[in-house]
């Protein structure tokens, strides 16, 4: 089954939309993962972590002004080779003042020190992690428009 390649969430393609929406009256832009859909359903990456960066200095609509800008993007770059093959960036959301990098991991043995990687990292934000479980990852289903969950879509 062309599905089974994709056991490892590292493994998966590098697909990625770009969504635009609304939170508060102020513009949200959301990048998403696709590729990610194809382990979503399969339960063996269930806790959720959110990064949230909150900006120093945001634009009126809550945006990152372009110098900020530049600074998350080799944030993201760092946080996605800190995360290796224990975690995948699956969206990143931008809004109300802050970014969110929104991951998937198996475990979280890990991210106590991954917390404490990221904030020294980048001392000049306040980087803020929590991991919950989210077995039917809610939050990225909620940007893309998915019918229920499929009965047995990977048989085996």
């Amino acid at each position: 089954m062309v599905y089974e390649k994709y056991a490892n969430m590292a493994q998966l393609p590098d697909t990625w939309n770009l969504l635009h929406g609304d939170h508060g009256g102020h513009p949200m832009l959301v990048r998403l993962n696709t590729g990610a859909a194809a382990l979503a359903h399969r339960g063996t990456h269930d806790i959720r972590i959110g990064v949230a960066v909150p900006f120093n200095e945001p634009d009126p609509d809550g945006l990152p002004e372009m110098v900020e800008g530049d600074v998350l993007t080799v944030f993201e770059d760092l946080l996605i080779d800190m995360a290796g093959n224990r975690g995948t960036l699956v969206a990143v959301i931008t809004a109300a003042g802050m970014r969110e990098f929104v991951l998937y991991a198996s475990d979280e043995q890990w991210i106590d020190d991954f917390q404490r990687a990221l904030k020294s990292a980048m001392p000049s934000h306040q980087v803020q992690v929590v991991a919950e479980r989210d077995p039917e990852w809610d939050l990225y289903r909620s940007f893309q428009p998915w019918p229920t969950r499929p009965a047995n879509p990977w048989p085996g």
